[in-house]
């Protein structure tokens, strides 16, 4: 095959070569090569999000952001691409952007190791949506990261500005933290009354309807009149004074009703009568305001109002340093995508190194005869299972086969039977496409699809659904695999395609053979999968269990579905039953005991302990099993059976009420698949220190500024100086013995390793 152009990427605004026989590289390896080192290495896996970056490219005519962990993501897969790290969005110098200014003024980094992959995620989400996200939007966008430090709560604070949510979702909470607080006493530390926001003998606010709602701290205030009458409440000209505005913000703070994207996106509220939260802080009781029983204190340790009603002066210059200085943030400085990529056609890349080739075809036809051509090669998408396997499983693949370019695998069509899937889709862009059907088709045909979406939800983090592909994940066969168990027991199927072999088309729960074993030949790939739609009277079920909610894998999960149908007697019997587990064998499993003896049965107690009686005979773990809790995982193969059968029973009411009537009310709850989860809210009080102590103050760190933007520099950022020797300790086998000789061969070794 003709060696193609040389790859090209842009990072930051600045256009690059990328170098040569590195096929074997990581995004992350090379970012911090040329001096950004912003990006960091945390977990090396996909699962922490330090190395969070966007990447921007064309896609069907469009301009698609998304983040992306740098850390699996290889070198040559960013060919035609747009990378931006921390350090393309805002720097101390020339000024920070509004997502890193809310972090650093809302406390939201301590050790500041995991910060840089925060703002980039929620730059990245800012960037992808086309208006403003929700707060539920938000949170889930950062399951992708992990800080050790925080506890979360600065964090989701600082953020929460940037969503678009009802004025009068922070007030109330507000105002119930306010009568809490009233009702506790004079001697309770909390926050003290705001101004212009009255109070009756209760303690309970009074909303004046004339008021409108400061998008800042959620409270009433009439924030036009006061800007216009009142002086401001910070210092002019004060250190203290961190507020960074979009240029079309309104002169009293507030911006429009509808933002749209991250235009807008600094709210901030400059009246007395709310406080004059000047400083970009994250605003609002639910927001992130800390309360001092003296007054009310600013998240820079300002006192903004004292009980006297007098402002005073301190803050950050009371620690003696002085903050950077900040500029005016417009949209004019935001990373462009540049327009010799929008022209650019993507080029096939056969790209030889040392350690490994890096191929890109871009029809089927060629990737089938790559494939033929090396069997043993590895096609990747995301990369997010090899990477990880050359990573700590210390693997090296000579041939890595792209098939991100593939038309035939990008494609999604709906028919009159049900969606078909391209093997390299990403999992972000299925969900969006189920979400899209549920919305748009009747409930009924539609259950598999929401049980797709509801399983993704808690599919690794948002990093890593960007990149893998749907394909992967069926290949892979992980035996907790979390899409597998759905798919074997809806009837989808997969079509698989070879060089001179043609076509096939094999049933899901026929597919997975073994531990990691597949019905594929060496020289097939997966084209797509099909899922079916469900009938009238189809119910369909996914269930998981891992040790978090978020961004974690399955202990146990499964997928069930059963069809329905009136008997002639009037009762509900079983005229389909598949049911689908993961977690309890070497590979993912029907359950055909089971399934046999639910066919033609009532839909009653009695069959519901016959099943779970079948099930344990289904469900066999040899206590020497991988992975051990043995017990545990039969026990929630039972538990999902349950949960299973109480959905269906309660979604047969709707048809024939009073089925749910046959089973005791303490059964009941089984019913609920998903708990409703709320948003994540928080509040923090502390008594204000007296004197001109710094201990104990709410002040930001020194190097809150420097961590948001990536320039604090860790250890492993600092380049080794010329001739630079690296150590490591060796254990001896045998104890109080006398070196003789030092044999270092193996040590050197190690320099010809491209992955140490």
């Amino acid at each position: 095959m003709a060696t193609s152009s040389t790859p090209i990427c842009y990072i930051n605004g600045k256009r690059k070569v990328l170098p040569p026989g590195r096929a074997e590289t990581t995004l992350l390896q090379y970012l911090r090569e040329i001096g950004l080192t912003g990006t960091k290495l945390g977990c090396g896996e996909g699962g922490c999000g330090a190395c969070t970056v966007m990447l921007s490219n064309i896609e069907n005519g469009q301009l698609q952001h998304r983040s992306v962990n740098a850390c699996l993501c290889p070198l040559y897969s960013i060919d035609g691409m747009h990378v931006v790290t921390v350090e393309g969005i805002g720097n101390s110098r020339d000024g920070l952007h509004p997502v890193q200014e809310r972090l650093a003024n809302s406390h939201g980094s301590q050790c500041g190791f995991c910060t840089p992959g925060f703002v980039m995620s929620m730059y990245s989400l800012l960037r992808s949506k086309a208006g403003a996200p929700s707060e539920q939007e938000i949170q889930e966008n950062l399951a992708g990261n992990l800080c050790r430090c925080t506890g979360y709560r600065p964090i989701l604070d600082a953020f929460r500005v940037f969503a678009e949510v009802p004025a009068g979702a922070y007030t109330e909470e507000s105002i119930a933290a306010h009568s809490q607080w009233k009702a506790g006493g004079n001697n309770a530390v909390g926050p003290t009354q705001p101004t212009g926001c009255p109070a009756d003998s209760s303690g309970t606010i009074k909303l004046n309807p004339s008021k409108a709602i400061c998008p800042s701290t959620g409270r009433p205030c009439d924030c036009g009149a006061a800007s216009q009458s009142d002086s401001p409440t910070s210092t002019s000209g004060s250190s203290d004074d961190m507020s960074l505005k979009p240029a079309n913000s309104h002169a009293n703070g507030h911006a429009p009703a509808q933002t749209g994207g991250h235009a807008s996106m600094d709210e901030s509220c400059t009246s007395k009568a709310c406080g004059g939260h000047s400083n970009g802080e994250a605003g609002g009781a639910a927001g992130g305001k800390k309360f001092a029983s003296g007054g009310l204190t600013n998240g820079l340790g300002m006192d903004v109002l004292s009980d006297s009603g007098v402002k005073k002066a301190e803050g950050a210059a009371a620690v003696g340093k002085a903050q950077p200085k900040q500029q005016r943030w417009t949209s004019a400085t935001e990373p462009i995508f540049p327009a010799e990529l929008r022209k650019r056609v993507a080029p096939i890349l056969h790209l030889p190194g040392p350690y490994a080739t890096w191929h890109r075809p871009l029809t089927l036809n060629g990737l089938l005869t790559l494939r033929e051509q090396y069997p043993e090669g590895k096609i990747v998408v995301g990369n997010t299972e090899i990477g990880i396997e050359m990573k700590y499983g210390r693997k090296t693949y000579p041939i890595f086969i792209a098939a991100t370019h593939i038309p035939e695998l990008n494609h999604m069509e709906v028919d009159a039977d049900g969606l078909t899937v391209g093997a390299a889709v990403t999992l972000t862009r299925l969900m969006r496409t189920l979400k899209q059907l549920v919305a748009d088709m009747p409930k009924h045909q539609t259950r598999t699809f929401q049980a797709m979406g509801e399983q993704m939800k808690y599919f690794a983090g948002n990093q890593i659904r960007n990149t893998a592909s749907v394909g992967g994940n069926i290949c892979n066969a992980s035996p907790i695999s979390d899409l597998n168990p759905i798919y074997m027991s809806t009837g989808s199927v997969f079509t698989v395609q070879g060089e001179g072999t043609g076509v096939r088309k094999i049933a899901a729960k026929d597919f997975f053979v073994s531990y990691r074993k597949v019905d594929m030949q060496p020289h097939e790939v997966l084209l797509n999968v099909h899922i079916p739609f469900t009938k009238q009277h189809d119910f369909v079920r996914e269930y998981k269990q891992a040790h978090r909610r978020d961004d974690d894998i399955a202990i146990a999960n499964a997928g069930m579905r059963v069809r329905m149908e009136m008997a002639t007697d009037g009762e509900w019997k079983v005229a389909e039953a598949e049911m689908a587990l993961g977690g309890v064998a070497p590979k993912t499993i029907m359950a055909p005991l089971t399934m046999d003896l639910l066919q033609g049965r009532v839909w009653n107690k009695e069959t519901l302990h016959a099943g779970i009686a079948s099930l344990a005979q289904d469900v066999y773990i040899n206590s020497q099993s991988p992975g051990g809790m043995v017990e545990f995982r039969r026990a929630m193969a039972a538990s999902f059976f349950f949960r299973f059968f109480m959905h269906v029973a309660f979604e047969l009411d709707a048809f024939k009420p009073g089925s749910c009537n046959l089973f005791p009310k303490n059964y009941r709850s089984g019913a609920i698949a998903h708990p409703h989860k709320p948003l994540s809210t928080g509040m923090q009080y502390f008594s204000k220190v007296p004197g001109d102590r710094v201990i104990g103050q709410p002040y930001r760190h020194a190097a809150a500024h420097v961590q948001v933007t990536g320039e604090a520099h860790y250890t492993d950022d600092i380049p080794l100086p010329g001739n630079a020797l690296r150590a490591a300790l060796v254990y001896s086998d045998r104890p109080h013995a006398k070196l003789l000789s030092i044999d270092a061969s193996s040590a050197l070794e190690v320099r010809k390793d491209p992955l140490s």
